[in-house]
This record gives structure tokens, sequence and C-alpha cells, in this order.
């Protein structure tokens, strides 16, 4: 446990809103993007799923339809038109977008689906957004740095024996690690080899403020207002990146 008269020198960790900021609101909603950044978050991390005619912004490749609790069933996400969806409550990858620029939200675009990812690209491009592709289809980030020279993160669960080899192969600017199979002395390494690592997801004010100290790039959560006081407490000026 680190003492809380400890500081870092310059930026922050990046403070990413898991699935928009879903503790704050509804996940993957446009009021979760608003809170998030009024919590202090630096980026908000979003999951695309593919509709019959499009694409939405959910994380399971479903939604649960039904009134009483016996009715309820499944249907997939896509079997239903991105207007279908958004009557069910889900929205639309170019309503998301369209909040984000509007309020200057950064996205982490998290493709779901193998097959997508350029044509998520593109969309996101003709809206005019910025933002940093992350999946777990490492071939899917290859194609888009071939491609579209997109800026991507790859994740992981687990750690592999060849992170560099892993993080060459997908030509990745980021590694997205779960923090149940990275140390902090592997954090500290991959700095000094020129790895940015995001760790995912932090919900505990101590784990955040042990990560903090070993120049991890981001740090994903479910509570940005938390990580906010933290950085607040931690950095000498409150300088952000």
């Amino acid at each position: 446990m680190k003492g809380k008269n400890e500081s870092i020198k310059g930026a922050f960790p990046l403070i990413i809103a898991h699935r928009g900021g879903g503790i704050l609101a509804g996940e993957n909603s446009i009021e979760a993007l608003r809170r998030a950044k009024e919590a202090g978050s630096d980026y908000s991390e979003i999951d695309i799923r593919k509709a019959s005619d499009g694409f939405v912004v959910s994380n399971p490749p479903f939604i649960i339809q039904g009134g009483r609790e016996e009715n309820k069933g499944k249907v997939l996400l896509n079997s239903l038109s991105v207007k279908e969806a958004e009557k069910e409550g889900v929205y639309s990858l170019r309503e998301m977008l369209r909040e984000a620029e509007r309020n200057g939200v950064k996205l982490m675009i998290e493709i779901k689906e193998k097959g997508t990812a350029v044509e998520v690209y593109d969309i996101v491009e003709e809206e005019g957004v910025k933002a940093v592709f992350i999946s777990f289809f490492h071939d899917e980030m290859l194609r888009l740095k071939r491609e579209r020279n997109a800026r991507t993160g790859i994740l992981l669960v687990g750690e592999p024996c060849d992170i560099e080899g892993v993080m060459k192969s997908a030509r990745a600017d980021y590694l997205l690690a779960n923090h149940k199979y990275i140390t902090n002395e592997t954090i500290t390494g991959l700095k000094g080899k020129g790895i940015k690592t995001i760790v995912w997801n932090i919900n505990d004010y101590y784990e955040a403020r042990s990560l903090a100290l070993t120049g991890v790039h981001g740090i994903s959560t479910d509570r940005p207002s938390m990580l906010a006081k933290l950085r607040a407490e931690m950095v000498e000026g409150d300088d952000k990146k």
C-alpha cells in the first residue's frame, strides 16, 4: 500500500471510462459519456456491435426483450436494424460519435466482432471523430494499421511470453492488459522498452495509486471520479496528458 504523500512528476496516467462510464449512467450510453467527461475522464471506451444495416454501441451481442421476467428473451443485435435497436434503448454508432464530437469526448472504440474494423473506422472518419481502436482481434488491428494508419491497441487477458513480439506483429500503439495478469514490474519494464501499457479495469483506490507510480500509460476504470481525485492528489501541478 502506497502512502498518501507520494506523488508523481509530470502526467498522470490517462483516465479511461470503461463502457463509456457505465457506472455513472447506463453503460455505453450518451449520458454516461457526458458524466464521464464531467468526472474527469480523458477517454471513454465504447463497444461496437453490428446490426443488420449498420453499427450500434453495446457490449453483449444481444438485447433482452419482454415484460415480465418469464417472458424475457434474447434477441441478437445483428438480426435488428439500427432503428429497431434504438427503439430497445441501444444507441447507434453515429449518434454516439456525434455526441462525442459535440462535447469534446475522446473515444477508445472496441471492435467486438471480427471483420468489422475497417468499416467502423470509415464511419468514425466520416463523422470527424479522432479515436483509438482496440480489440482482442489482433489481425483486425493490424489491418487497420496497414490500410488506414489508425491508432490501435491490442487487448490481452493473460501475459504472453513475448509481449514485445505480440505488439510488433500487430504494429499496435498500445497494449491493453487485464490487471490480473500483469505485474507492476512488467509494466515498468515495458515502459523502458517504449511500450505504452493501459491496464483494465481498476476500481480500487490503492491499486490505482500503485499502478500510477509504475508509469503506466493509462488506467481503465468504472470509477473515473475516483481516479480524477487521485490525480489531483498525486500529480505536481495536476498536469494532464
